[in-house]
């Protein structure tokens, strides 16, 4: 067991019960990473601490081994390379996560920004002009032609 650099171990009938502990951690974003959005939760992960868990672990876990393979000579490192293959897919968690961010990062850098919406102008409907055979009755004291009111010309 000191060969397999244990600390403690728990031993339930034909299994060795090896402690590591979990620690909450946050990956501190790096240059060309985008965690905002969806990808904010990948941002939180954890990683364990052994021979022993240490202080402040958030939780504990257990890991079980065979005792025959610790027996065996040429495995008495087992607990040592299990823990180091927890260390290793906690590695590759972060790698995955961090890759992803930078994919994230990348596709809002190359999406455009959103276009802000344009005003419309529509035109008007045009007046009807006064067909030639219709003639509009005039108002009692109204002149016979009217004047364009947009006109700075009288009679015009």
């Amino acid at each position: 067991m000191a060969q397999a650099q244990l600390a403690v171990a728990w031993r339930d009938g034909g299994t060795l019960l090896l402690p590591f502990g979990g620690h909450p951690i946050s990956y501190p974003p790096r240059a060309g990473e985008g965690w905002s959005g969806s990808a904010a939760s990948w941002q939180r992960d954890w990683k364990i601490s052994h021979p022993r868990p240490a202080d402040g672990a958030a939780w504990w876990g257990l890991l079980p081994l065979p005792l025959r393979a610790l027996a065996a000579p040429a495995l008495l490192g087992a607990a040592v390379t299990a823990m180091a293959d927890l260390e290793a897919a906690q590695s590759g968690r972060e790698a995955y996560r961090r890759g992803k961010a930078r994919e994230r990062c990348t596709q809002q850098q190359t999406q455009p920004a959103p276009a802000r919406p344009q005003q419309l102008v529509l035109p008007l409907p045009a007046e009807p002009a006064p067909s030639p055979t219709s003639h509009p009755r005039r108002a009692p004291g109204s002149p016979a032609r009217p004047q364009d009111p947009g006109s700075c010309r009288p009679g015009a």
